[in-house]
């Protein structure tokens, strides 16, 4: 992702660079001390590495306590005649200015590639180029992104 060699990544990390050639590899995993180490050089969260399965509710309300547990979160929607928000209406609000601007930009791209439709091309061949063209631009988005360390703080909330 940042185009430098293991010996780079081992001289900016502390771990050896014999460790990350097997964790490339997938021959070996890092202790959490150094998955830490490597994305800290890297100036990334070590959240980037793992690939989470959020495929149940309990998982998703498992996530959002973590993430309300750090950054204040309010829930709106549609409120019923007690006042309750109607679950069909309710989404999520950050209280952070530097979350929501990330979120804004990804949104677009998210957009973007869902709104490429097979009609707005000559041919099945133009239409599969452009949007594989744009679904990798959209994960490129995604990492740039997810590609900060800095900390929200009382004075980068809303």
């Amino acid at each position: 992702m940042r185009k430098i060699s293991q010996k780079q990544l081992s001289e900016l990390s502390g771990v050896s660079e014999g460790a990350i050639r097997k964790y490339e590899a997938g021959t070996r995993n890092p202790k959490p001390s150094q998955l830490t180490a490597i994305a800290n050089a890297m100036g990334m969260d070590e959240f980037v590495f793992f690939d989470i399965e959020v495929d149940t509710p309990a998982r998703v309300m498992s996530l959002l306590y973590l993430i309300d547990n750090g950054l204040d979160l309010d829930f709106v929607g549609d409120k019923d005649e007690n006042g309750c928000i109607k679950p069909q209406s309710i989404s999520i609000k950050f209280n952070s200015k530097q979350l929501n601007e990330r979120l804004a930009k990804w949104s677009i791209m998210k957009s973007a590639v869902k709104n490429t439709t097979r009609n707005m091309y000559l041919s099945d061949e133009e239409y599969e180029v452009v949007l594989s063209t744009m679904i990798e631009k959209c994960e490129a988005v995604k990492l740039r992104l997810a590609d900060s360390n800095i900390v929200i703080t009382e004075d980068t909330k809303l």
